[in-house]
């Protein structure tokens, strides 16, 4: 009997281990983590930043919409707004070269022309 509730609270005991073992879903698995900053710049156009950590260094963007011109590397680039006076959707997903891990990320932000 003693046995049995042993067993059964080892089980329990790992049971919760395995619970707490964090999942890694999207960007998370491939080490490459990115985010966006934009901001309107007036006259039907708005600007992003690309940030991106982890993985080697060695990076692909790939924005959507396609930007004006880009910056950097394309870190850094200019869009025309879709529609004016309205939210822009911007994406962004960067490939590490060196090993092809991806991670994407998106920003909505306000596009206007100046006063």
């Amino acid at each position: 009997m003693l046995n049995r509730r042993i067993r059964a609270l080892v089980l329990a005991v790992a049971a919760l281990g395995l619970l707490a073992v964090p999942v890694e879903r999207g960007a998370a698995r491939s080490g490459v983590y990115v985010s966006i900053w934009c901001n309107s710049l007036g006259d039907s156009r708005m600007e992003c930043f690309g940030h991106v950590s982890g993985g080697s260094g060695n990076y692909y963007y790939n924005w959507t919409p396609d930007p004006l011109y880009d910056h950097d590397g394309y870190d850094y680039v200019h869009f025309a707004c879709t529609q004016v006076y309205n939210y822009q959707t911007v994406y962004l997903t960067v490939t590490d070269l060196s090993t092809d891990a991806t991670g994407s990320t998106w920003h909505k932000e306000f596009c206007g022309d100046a006063p």
